[in-house]
């Protein structure tokens, strides 16, 4: 008869080992056989041998059976998991559906938190990990030339690009472009656009290919054919994606280009937040302009950027030792245009938005992204809150399951499957709220003098990141509770109906623990909203060097009609005149650039002098052309000499205008008024005639830059700003008069980037960003603290709930109302000052990282901390009332009968 203990294969689910059953069956095996052969007349000892014999190599063959045991059992266990897991989601999706107050709590909770931290995560994917629609873009830098002298970043000449270009053993290929504003018709209606004017191997080197036509080679450059390539979202603004288009004529300044193709739709071009409405060949701008053939061999004229990939092996620091080496050549050769400035590069996707200011893009995505995070944990630590009232309310039932078999590890996947789906299904909200704020980021309008685009879209990355954060978010949020459920055993469930049972002392204190939480996280969210909003004001009554009230600004190019230099200059007078006459105008001036516009140029200075900051006669500063009275409409400081005059013309002796910051670097405690210098070592003298204030050029937080301003007669330019002074308070009513003088002194002439100047710097790059976080920052926190003051209501409704009996009996020993109130205010109360402590040290830490974000304010300041101090005690006090009220209304009579 077979042995009993052999049926351990039958009882796998008892625990046996794998492979002890094989053992059993190999044992089993050599019996029957060792009987068999008995029977046929062996004797027991030479049956036995003869049975393993004929069995062969018993360790080979139970290795094999017992491999085979293990896979077998594996597969048994994943699957008999997979369906209890099935079973677990089925069973709490029912359930959560019976009870849609709660589950609709959770989800809005979660889903406005996550959709939250979606939205933020899109920019910072759009400007820290999302590569360029291109090849090979891992291996992409950027090219800049750097002052020697300052931190100050700008674009490189053509020359340039070519020297790189041929840098073949660092570089495999390298690409050209710059940016440039044109009027394009394609009917009866010119408007002004964006157009990128690329390199011949513009396309090729970046393995861009068309969606439509094709794109230009370096066979069009060489032939200068006048050729476009249309993007995309151009091609549907402005002819409906007709693929007839290819062919047609569109006119750029009045010059016929042929449209040869259009873009893929996943390709913006190669400079973040600027999308060009088309490309064409650089080297056909000199039709559209002939100075550019000057402009395209001069050394000094820096005005295109340069994408260069790495050779495959070679690292950035050896690229960076061969730009060293090739700026050390170009300073001897060019000593002039070349001086005090070097090549410089980084990876492409640590220069955005703009290499200038690169540096502080993973700062301000780091504070943004740790904002909402910290939201996100509010929001956890509130459906925490919830889930353990849920699963204290069913401890009666986990304590049933855990009496008829189930584990404490079987109860917490069962309560954790129930957080997460809630986590899962929060997604949806959160993907509408994501898509939500994406749209209205992508809305929002930047004061600048070219079109701006965000670019953010939910990519596979963002869909990603959200999924993950929504499992994590479940994950989060149910685990305490679950631990905390999984330990409900019959005895004590039975025991635990009053206030006293450690279950329930610990539950009070885990609830108790994450209000602490949410107080402290949203005190440091309120921190660094009032940081952001003081930030702002700071910069918004920053000294700038200049006057931002009474100001209206306009752009003309009259370049793009095609007018000579004599014919433009004659315009010019003209249209100062006109409006100089007009009503309600106190000032008129012309000015190449405006204070904090993001485009400035620069030009080297050769002087006689020799100072610390410029040993070798050579320094550079930022050049503005302006006209006679554009000192005085801005109101820049003049602290000696005089402004330009009508007789500061090109028959006239060369003048400029220094800052003080460039005074002090040429002239260090000297007058500078009446000394000398040129713009090139064999150029006219040019005299000092006056010196003013310095004033922010590119950034409000920037450092004195040194700056000159020269007589656009002198130096005359087509495109220029037209900067109008109001008498009255509201400049913005002068627009209707302006647009018709302009239209008196030429009807075809273009205004665009009309607009005061407070708009200018409030909505400008200058402001845009500090205004744009601080309303970020505070709807973050206010979020925060919103989730905050609904989970201390609930610990408190709860506690109340709780202590009804014993509120009972307090009033019926004759405690009063208001005895009841404050202690229930006394119990909120410190828990919300435990948070704010805590919060406190957090925050004294946390925010000193937002150093280099903010304008004009500490990180430590008092007002931001004494707000948010008030804020977060007012409304939890407030919200804590309503507790403390009910159980001041405790019966008790009603709590003694049990009713």
């Amino acid at each position: 008869m077979m042995n009993p203990d052999r049926h351990r294969r039958y009882l796998r689910f008892f625990g046996a080992r794998p492979e002890a059953d094989v053992e059993d069956e190999i044992a089993f095996h050599l019996e029957m056989r060792e009987r068999e052969l008995v029977a046929l007349g062996m004797d027991p000892a030479s049956a036995k041998d003869e049975a393993r014999r004929r069995f062969g190599d018993r360790a080979r063959v139970q290795a094999q059976m017992q491999r085979m045991e293990r896979e077998q059992s594996r597969a048994d266990t994943r699957r008999a998991g997979w369906q209890t897991l099935w079973s677990d989601a089925a069973f709490v999706a029912r359930t959560l559906v019976r009870q849609p107050l709660f589950s609709l709590s959770v989800i809005i909770t979660l889903g406005l938190s996550i959709g939250a931290n979606a939205s933020i995560f899109s920019a910072v994917n759009a400007f820290l990990l999302k590569p360029l629609a291109v090849r090979d873009a891992d291996r992409l830098t950027v090219v800049a030339a750097g002052e020697r002298t300052s931190d100050m970043v700008g674009s490189v000449s053509y020359p340039m690009y070519r020297e790189v270009k041929q840098l073949s053993g660092v570089f495999e290929d390298a690409v050209a472009w710059m940016g440039w504003e044109m009027a394009v018709r394609t009917g009866d209606e010119s408007v002004r656009s964006f157009i990128l004017a690329g390199s011949d191997n513009y396309f090729t080197a970046l393995g861009v290919r068309p969606a439509l036509g094709r794109l230009y080679t370096p066979q069009d450059a060489a032939t200068r054919a006048q050729v476009v390539v249309l993007n995309d979202s151009y091609w549907e603004r402005a002819f409906n994606r007709d693929p007839s288009v290819i062919g047609t004529v569109m006119h750029l300044n009045e010059l016929p280009f042929t449209i040869i193709g259009v873009l893929p739709r996943g390709f913006r071009g190669t400079q973040p937040l600027i999308e060009p409405d088309a490309i064409i060949p650089v080297e056909t701008t000199v039709s559209v302009d002939p100075a550019m053939r000057a402009n395209m061999e001069s050394m000094g004229w820096g005005s295109f950027r340069i994408l260069a990939y790495l050779q495959p092996g070679v690292s950035l620091a050896q690229a960076r030792g061969a730009l060293t080496r090739l700026s050390d050549e170009l300073t001897k050769k060019y000593p002039l245009e070349f001086a005090d400035q070097r090549l410089i590069m980084e990876r492409e996707l640590r220069t955005r938005p703009e290499y200038a200011v690169s540096r502080l893009t993973p700062w301000v995505a780091g504070v943004f992204y740790g904002m909402v995070g910290l939201a996100l944990l509010v929001a956890c630590a509130n459906v925490a809150n919830l889930l353990l009232v849920r699963a204290t309310v069913r401890r009666g039932e986990i304590a049933i399951r855990s009496a008829l078999g189930a584990s404490p590890g079987r109860v917490v996947r069962l309560l954790l499957t129930e957080s997460v789906l809630l986590g899962v299904a929060s997604l949806a909200l959160a993907f509408f709220v994501a898509r939500f704020c994406i749209g209205w980021l992508n809305t929002l309008q930047i004061a600048v003098d070219f079109p701006i685009t965000f670019g953010l879209e939910l990519d596979w990355r963002v869909f990603g990141h959200t999924a993950l954060i929504s499992l994590l978010a479940g994950v989060i949020s149910g685990l305490a509770p679950a631990l905390m459920g999984a330990r409900s055993p019959v005895s004590e469930v039975l025991r635990d109906g009053g206030r006293t049972g450690s279950a329930g002392r610990a539950r009070t204190r885990l609830r108790s623990a994450l209000v602490v939480t949410q107080v402290a996280v949203s005190f440091v969210l309120l921190v660094c909203g009032g940081l952001f909003i003081r930030s702002a004001r700071s910069a918004a009554k920053m000294d700038l060097g200049f006057s931002r009230d009474r100001l209206l600004l306009a752009q003309s190019d009259l370049q793009l009609h095609r007018l000579d230099e004599v014919q433009s200059r004659q315009t010019q007078d003209r249209l100062v005149e006109a409006i100089a006459v007009l009503p309600g105008v106190e000032a008129v001036a012309l000015s190449t650039h405006i204070p904090l516009s993001g485009n400035y140029s620069t030009q080297s200075v050769v002087t006689d002098e020799r100072t610390p900051l410029a040993p070798e006669g050579l320094y550079s500063a930022a050049i503005v052309q302006v006209s006679p009275g554009y000192v005085g409409a801005i109101k820049l400081r003049l602290q000696g000499g005089r402004d330009f005059t009508a007789q500061d013309d090109s028959a006239s002796p060369r003048v400029v205008i220094v800052n003080r910051t460039l005074a002090d670097a040429l002239w260090p405690g000297q007058d500078p008024v009446g000394r000398q210098l040129r713009f090139k070592q064999d150029g006219p003298i040019v005299e000092v005639v006056g010196v003013v204030g310095t004033a922010k050029m590119v950034l409000i937080g920037e450092t004195p830059r040194a700056m000159m301003y020269v007589p656009l007669r002198q130096v005359p330019s087509q495109q220029t700003y037209l900067i109008v002074k109001s008498r009255g308070e509201d400049p913005s009513a002068l627009v209707p008069s302006v647009r018709s003088a302009v239209a008196s002194v030429n009807p075809n002439i273009l205004l665009y980037g009309v607009r005061t100047m407070a708009t200018h710097l409030d909505q400008g790059i200058a402001l845009f960003f500090v205004n744009m976080g601080a309303t970020l920052a505070t709807a973050i926190g206010l979020l925060g603290l919103l989730q905050t003051i609904v989970g201390l209501y609930g610990v408190l409704s709860y506690s109340v709930a709780q202590r009804s009996k014993e509120f009972g009996i307090k009033m019926a020993l004759g405690a009063r109302s208001g005895m009841m109130i404050r202690e229930v205010l006394r119990q909120s109360a410190a828990l919300v000052a435990v948070g704010i402590v805590v919060g406190g040290a957090l925050a004294l830490g946390l925010t000193r990282l937002m150093g280099s974000v903010l304008v004009g304010v500490s990180p430590t300041d008092a007002l931001a901390y004494g707000g948010a101090l008030l804020l977060v005690s007012a409304l939890a006090m407030a919200s804590s009332y309503i507790p403390a009220w009910r159980a001041s209304r405790v019966a008790p009579a009603v709590v003694v009968r049990g009713d």
